[in-house]
This record gives structure tokens, C-alpha cells and sequence, in this order.
């Protein structure tokens, strides 16, 4: 098989970075061999591209089995200065056929540069979610939050590219969020609720919150609490499930099902981030906290939008979203009708709803490209 039939993406992960890049780079390979698979489309090659031997093995641990899709080293490369991988990168892209192979890019540190050489052997997507720079590029994927106002702005911004993505319909999600079911009201009067604060938690939000809620809700309220792996209160939550009355405490560690466990629970409160795309597509009723600073784009567009209302920054203001949170939650269960729930539900999930991994994978397929 030739390299022109080759799709190549370029992504890293680590401790610096975290794994983000490597996580959504991975849903849309796994759409494109969804894509490819059917008998129409014809079969390509996908082999992702990364820096260094840790980057290999975060993604092997995502992958479903053994060489779910092939990885090469870029052993001169580096992930925050990618000009030094180029003499290897362009070697790969050597084609003999006009059509030039598809490479995926999906990192903060490429320039303009980077793009101008990388163009002279390959097809470009650049996946940004930062609107770095309007690079002249085949296409572009931004999956912000946007009104029609700023998708106008975003469209004059990215002006440069061929094929623009824009908006929440292509937030690249897992493929267990591909097909979601509709929101479910309980059916018993507990309520079950989901604590997200990411995997490290450094300003210990998953304990505090677990503390104001079973202070403040009455005892048919059950708490879900995400507990990650570098999660520092971890000990100290195993403690209190243990003593607190009832299973009102459920810890969850190293979930592989993520949305079932969201299907499960009728209210969330999560940190923004890749997560809030998940609860939207799930139409999980959810309010939002910020905990790090790239957060606040995305809480502030989810809360604009009017679909998930954004309690603040726990850096600066902890206390005070310890209390917001609890005070919604509280207001939701008291309800005896859940009309502003199924609202919050559906307008969530008309912004996002698990399709975008398959969306970008059917635009990079398109034979209607021009460069195709």
C-alpha cells in the first residue's frame, strides 16, 4: 500500500500537555475506520505520529486492543519544537500519485512554517481550539460553542482555509457517546447526581463539593463522584463513603464506561472541559465550575448559550460555587414537575449530540474537496 492511501495524525501526550490531544485524535480515527468500513468507501491505512516513547504509551493504553492503529516514533521530533521532525515528516509523505496523503495535526506548538513545508507533501487538518493563527490549510476543525454571531466571527477568522469545521456539532466525542439515549426523569423520588472535577483535582473540588451536598440535600439524593487517578483526597473520600449513612456516597475510579454512568444519574456538576461536550450529548441537566484557566472559554460559551449555567472559578471563589452548587441541586429535586430539566435537557443536546467524530471523519473523506 502506497503512502498516498496512508491517513497520518500527528498528536502527543504527557504529563505537560496531558492527553486531550492523543483522546480526541483517537475518536476521529476511530470514526474514520467506521467510515471506511462501510462497502462504499475504500480502505486507508491510519497511523498516528507522535514524539516520544510516553506519548506511545498513553495512546496504546487507550486503544480498545492490541495495535488498534499503528504508531510511529518520530525519533528527531519533539512535542513543543515540531520544526526539527519535518526532514522525517516529509519523508513520509513521498507519494507517487497526484493525490497527496491526509495528515491530522493536532498540537499548540505548529506554526506557519511548519504548515508551508508540511504542505508541499500532504493534505492538512488542523484541529484548534484556541484560534491560534488562520493558517492556510485544507481544512480546519474548531468545535467551540458558538451563536450565529460568532460563528460569522469565526468563519472571517478562519478565512485562510479551504474547509472550515466550526462549532459544537464537531466536538470530536468517544464513540460511546455516538448514538446517546434521550434523558430519563426518575422514576422513584432518589436522585442521583455526578461529580466531575477532572483527574488530578488539585484544589480538592470533588471533596468539598461531596461535603456540601450531603450536608445540604435530603437523604434520597445519591452522589456519583468522579475520582481520578491523581486525585489527592482520594483516601479521605474512601473514608467517608464508609461512614456516611446509606450508599449516599458512590466513588468511582478508572471508568471505562462513561456514558452509562452518566445515563445513570439525573444531575451533574462538572468541571468545563471536554466533559460538559459528554453531558451535553447525554442531555444531563448540569451547572459548571472552573478550575484552570484554558477552562473558562468553554464554561462561559456553555453559559452564554443558556445550556449549562457556569458557577465560577473555585480558585478565586470556592466557597461561593460549594454553595451554588448545592442550592441548584437542591432546587431540582424539589421540583414536582421536571419541565426545567427537560428543557435544559434538550437544549444541551441540540448543541451537542455525539455525531462530530463522524462528521469531521465523513468531511475528510469527501470526494467533493477540492484537493481530493
Amino acid at each position: 500500500m502506497g503512502s498516498d492511501q496512508v491517513i497520518y495524525f500527528r498528536a502527543d501526550g504527557n504529563s505537560e500537555i496531558a492527553t486531550g490531544h492523543l483522546v480526541r485524535c483517537l475518536s476521529i480515527a476511530r470514526a474514520l475506520r467506521y467510515e471506511l468500513a462501510k462497502p462504499a468507501g475504500p480502505y486507508r491505512d491510519i497511523c498516528f505520529l507522535v514524539s516520544d516513547g510516553e506519548s506511545r504509551e498513553l495512546l496504546n493504553g487507550f486503544f480498545d486492543f492490541p495495535e488498534e492503529f499503528a504508531i510511529r516514533i518520530l525519533e528527531v521530533g519533539s512535542y513543543d519544537a515540531p520544526m526539527t521532525e519535518l526532514p522525517q515528516l516529509l519523508s513520509l509523505g513521498a507519494h507517487t500519485s497526484s493525490q497527496k496523503p491526509l495528515l491530522f495535526v493536532d498540537s499548540y506548538f505548529v506554526t506557519k512554517a511548519y504548515f508551508e513545508q508540511a504542505d508541499r507533501s500532504f493534505r492538512i487538518a488542523y484541529l484548534d481550539d484556541v484560534r491560534a493563527q488562520d493558517f492556510p490549510l485544507d481544512y480546519v476543525i474548531n468545535y467551540d460553542v458558538l451563536s450565529k454571531d460568532t460563528l460569522a466571527e469565526y468563519t472571517r477568522f478562519y478565512s485562510s482555509a479551504n474547509t472550515r469545521l466550526l462549532g459544537s456539532s464537531y466536538a470530536p466525542l468517544r464513540p460511546q457517546f455516538w448514538h446517546p439515549p434521550g434523558f430519563l426523569l426518575p422514576r422513584d423520588p432518589s436522585f442521583h447526581i455526578l461529580i466531575a472535577s477532572g483527574g488530578s483535582d488539585p484544589y480538592h473540588t470533588t471533596r468539598d463539593l461531596v461535603s456540601s451536598l450531603l450536608h445540604r440535600l435530603p437523604e434520597n439524593c445519591f452522589i456519583h463522584a468522579l475520582i481520578g487517578r491523581l486525585n489527592p483526597d482520594c483516601e479521605e473520600l474512601k473514608q467517608l463513603s464508609l461512614t456516611v449513612k446509606g450508599p449516599r456516597l458512590i466513588l468511582h475510579e478508572n471508568i471505562l464506561d462513561m456514558a452509562s454512568l452518566m445515563a445513570s444519574c439525573q444531575l451533574a456538576i462538572s468541571a468545563a472541559g471536554t466533559t460538559l461536550y459528554e453531558l451535553c450529548a447525554m442531555g444531563i441537566p448540569t451547572v459548571s465550575f472552573a478550575i484552570a484557566d484554558n477552562q473558562l472559554p468553554s464554561a462561559c460559551a456553555f453559559d452564554h448559550a443558556g445550556a449549562i449555567p457556569f458557577l465560577g472559578d473555585v480558585r478565586s471563589s470556592g466557597e461561593e460555587v460549594m454553595k451554588k452548587a448545592a442550592s441548584w441541586a437542591a432546587s431540582k429535586i424539589c421540583q414536582t414537575e421536571y419541565s426545567s430539566l427537560l428543557s435544559q435537557s434538550r437544549l444541551m443536546q441540540s448543541l451537542v449530540d455525539g455525531q462530530g467524530a463522524l462528521r469531521i471523519a465523513k468531511a475528510l473523506l469527501s470526494p467533493s474537496h477540492p484537493n481530493t
